[in-house]
């Protein structure tokens, strides 16, 4: 029995969750299991979403650095390819939508689960 209530209070204080004794009846835990669901599946839908949108950007720096200088010395021009720039752009657009939203449901349930809140800021 000893060793029960000792893990149990072990386990309690790991995740930081406040408790009645469990000596005295029934106790009850006041955090809010499903706002901490929707978080966690938010910030791992924020996480996902970062690390697409990165890739995106390199392949976009990529295709600028390759182009280099240009000149008309050796009888030909290099063109860039403006339209898959542009695609690469919206694409970075809508992921940052989605991002943005997923931070904002992240937000709406940390404080009923008692996790920090995400700030966004700009480059």
């Amino acid at each position: 029995m000893f060793f029960r209530n000792s893990l149990f209070s072990i386990l309690i204080q790991i995740n930081k969750i406040p408790i009645s004794d469990p000596r005295k009846g029934w106790h009850t835990m006041p955090q809010d299991f499903e706002a901490l669901g929707r978080y966690v599946d938010a910030e791992n839908r924020v996480k996902g979403l970062i690390d697409e949108r990165d890739k995106i950007i390199t392949q976009l720096n990529l295709s600028t650095q390759s182009f280099g200088r240009n000149s008309i010395m050796g009888g030909y021009v290099k063109t860039y390819n403006v339209l898959r720039a542009k695609d690469l752009i919206e694409n970075i657009s809508k992921l940052e939508e989605e991002i943005n939203s997923a931070i904002s449901e992240m937000n709406a349930n940390a404080q009923k689960c008692g996790k920090p809140t995400l700030r966004i800021s700009e480059s």
